[in-house]
């Protein structure tokens, strides 16, 4: 017979933004405190709970659409992204979790993103499983949605990358290379049973990584550097290929997509450059190259208040009806209440589009409400965002 762990809360210090447990002890060495959100452990070690809560509020306004025929204008609030999480490990800390659920911004009902488990099964070797975000690009794939440099990932990422899947992966270490592998049902398949249309019948993820400098692993976790960070670049690339198979596929007989990544950070600045691509082949005559690219940068002004900058470009195919390049320029400031943390953090940004988006499209959709990107057959579109992230 099995009994179920035991657990003991103990009065603990939960400080926002600390980065050390700060714990009471009892009886058994149970404890509960706060280490990069509320954490508690079982009497003997072998299980813990970590729990936390994202929390993105935007007023948006967005100028130059064809969203109304008597107004070319929208603006009001919207929550971009709340998210509750639920992480650690059981057994033994090489057996790790994570569930993720998060509250859709259009309708506000609740949705299963990440629900998968980890184990260690050699100090340089991690093997994955469940529904995750199949490593592919840093803008997506490493990068958590609350430690972005704006308010939220670039338009080309949007539209290339591989979002969430189910499936295996592993992940090999090295002291200055990371390499991923996986199998998976395919792009933007989360919460699919395996019958499902809308898969791959097999797909396959892949993304290499070597860092250069002194930035140790830890920094490149988000896009930003902070005053005291040290120098170092990250080089990255990516591949994921699926194929339709007696399930049927929405990309038709086969999908390529890859990108290539590098970022370069130091003492109160960060750049990032960003390439993308994918081939998608339609079954007949009409298949399509579509490729996009990414270059954004951020600057310390002081030590809480961060400017940035973010160009951004697609190249839709020639042989699409619309085959307009789309270009976006985006620019802004983000203030951190607490120096060196994103938990909370204010970001006012301005994103102006140089292209109508209807010349573009597909693969450039509207509208987004993530990017405050509406229907345009006109170029000159313009959004202001101003958002407040909580993340506890």
């Amino acid at each position: 017979m099995c009994n179920a762990p035991s657990f003991r809360v103990t009065a603990a210090m939960m400080t926002l933004g600390a980065t050390g447990l700060a714990s009471a002890q009892g009886d058994g060495d149970t404890a509960a405190g706060y280490r990069n959100g509320a954490i508690i452990t079982s009497e003997d070690g072998n299980f813990s709970l970590r729990a936390n809560a994202e929390f993105q509020f935007r007023y948006q306004a967005t100028f130059g659409s064809d969203t109304d025929s008597d107004h070319d204008a929208a603006m009001g609030f919207q929550y971009n992204r709340t998210r509750l999480k639920a992480s650690g490990h059981m057994l033994d800390p090489k057996l790790t979790y994570q569930v993720l659920a998060e509250f859709n911004r259009a309708s506000g009902d609740s949705n299963l993103s990440d629900a998968f488990g980890e184990y260690k099964a050699k100090p340089n070797l991690r093997l994955r499983f469940g529904q995750f975000k199949p490593a592919f690009d840093r803008e997506f794939s490493t990068t958590s949605p609350t430690l972005v440099l704006l308010s939220e990932r670039s338009i080309p990422n949007a539209i290339f990358r591989v979002g969430r899947a189910q499936g295996v992966q592993a992940r090999l270490d090295g002291d200055r290379w990371r390499l991923y592998a996986g199998l998976n049902d395919g792009r933007f398949s989360l919460n699919t049973g395996y019958t499902s249309p809308i898969e791959a019948e097999y797909a396959v993820s892949s993304r290499a990584e070597f860092r250069l400098g002194d930035a140790s692993w830890d920094q490149w976790r988000d896009q930003t550097a902070f005053r005291g960070d040290e120098f170092g670049a990250l080089l990255g690339a990516g591949v994921h290929w699926q194929r339709e198979g007696l399930t049927g596929s929405p990309d038709g007989d086969g999908y390529l997509a890859f990108t290539a990544d590098l970022g370069v950070e130091g003492s109160g600045w960060n750049v990032l450059a960003a390439l993308y691509g994918h081939q998608i082949d339609t079954g007949d005559s009409d298949d399509f190259t579509d490729l996009g690219a990414v270059l954004q940068g951020g600057l310390f002004l002081s030590e809480r208040l961060e400017a940035f900058t973010r160009f951004a470009e697609v190249f839709p195919d020639d042989d699409r009806a619309e085959s307009d390049s789309f270009t976006r320029i985006s620019g802004g400031l983000n203030w951190y209440a607490i120096p060196e943390s994103h938990a909370v953090k204010v970001t006012a940004e301005v994103a102006h589009s140089l292209d109508a988006q209807a010349d573009s499209a597909p693969p450039v959709a509207a509208p987004s409400q993530a990017h405050a990107l509406l229907p345009d057959t006109e170029d000159g579109q313009t959004a202001l965002i101003f958002q407040v992230q909580l993340v506890f």
